[in-house]
């Protein structure tokens, strides 16, 4: 087997910094994240509305992400337009993007990608839509524009063929080491874990409302780096080492494995995607993984 076969790959997403969101605690986290050679997708919102004006992203206000990115410990990512709600998913979720127009979702993507280009001095390759939200003209515009991948929730369109490589969040801070233990069991079976993380998850933003702060983050990180099974990598790295269609196959079954009864439930992981095919569970390989 491949070498990514035998580790689980864990990736960290972070939401939401932006021209107004709190720059001194996305410094902090990005600080902890360097202390452990590690790395995040940083999921950055390149415009936002502020006292009723759109106000863009800087070099000036994004030069901490900026020295992550040089430093290693992250990856740029693009979170939607202005992160307002224009639109509404088939089932009524609030969304940015879904709902509207092949043509106006182009446009939007497209002046968020060259703001954050400016910025950063390269192509952005991932998008993050708002709350998790995307429809088909989404994925079109991101074909479009040569975007490599796209990282929502669990909810993929059945029917998209395209090239673009669908990497969804699989847990939180507060269900990462979960997420390992049980993936664990089912390792050559390549599980990847996408760990998405907010300012509100901190205490040093949320107080008590919190589910972490940052010396506990600091030991999470700590422990994740401690695994010799664990590698984390940005997704777009993930998104390098596979292709779309393992992608859509790997989440076709996890949606499969959803109709199980609930007893077989339980021999799935919930909290990763398997991107390797289930028949390993007949070879010898996956026997003694297994065991």
């Amino acid at each position: 087997m491949k070498g990514r076969e035998l580790l689980i790959q864990v990736a960290f997403r972070f939401d939401d910094p932006s021209p107004s969101s709190d720059h001194v605690l996305e410094r902090e986290i990005l600080k902890v994240l360097a202390s452990r050679s590690s790395i995040a997708t940083v999921a950055v919102t390149p415009f936002k509305r502020m006292n009723g004006e759109l106000v863009g992203m800087t070099k000036k206000r994004a030069i901490h992400l900026i020295e992550a990115v040089d430093r290693g410990a992250a990856e740029i990512a693009l979170h939607g337009f202005s992160h307002e709600e224009r639109g509404s998913s088939p089932r009524g979720e609030q969304s940015e993007f879904a709902g509207l127009t092949s043509a106006d979702q182009l446009d939007l993507i497209a002046r968020g990608m060259l703001r954050l280009k400016e910025i950063f001095g390269h192509s952005i390759s991932g998008f993050v839509p708002p709350w998790n939200s995307f429809d088909a003209g989404t994925l079109d515009a991101m074909e479009r524009l040569g975007f490599r991948y796209l990282s929502a929730g669990w909810q993929a369109p059945r029917t998209y063929r395209g090239q673009l490589t669908i990497l969804p969040r699989t847990c939180t801070l507060t269900t990462l080491e979960a997420a390992v233990r049980e993936a664990r069991r089912v390792r050559f079976l390549s599980p990847v874990i996408i760990a998405a993380m907010h300012h509100y998850d901190f205490s040093e933003k949320s107080g008590d409302e919190a589910v972490i702060d940052l010396p506990a983050f600091d030991k999470l990180l700590r422990w994740v780096t401690q695994q010799r099974d664990v590698t984390i990598s940005s997704l777009g790295q993930m998104a390098a080492s596979l292709s779309a269609r393992e992608c859509r196959r790997a989440l076709k079954r996890r949606r499969f494995s959803e109709t199980l009864h609930w007893r077989l439930q339980g021999y799935v992981p919930q909290y990763s995607l398997l991107t390797a095919p289930w028949w390993r569970f007949l070879t010898p390989e996956g026997r003694f993984s297994h065991s």
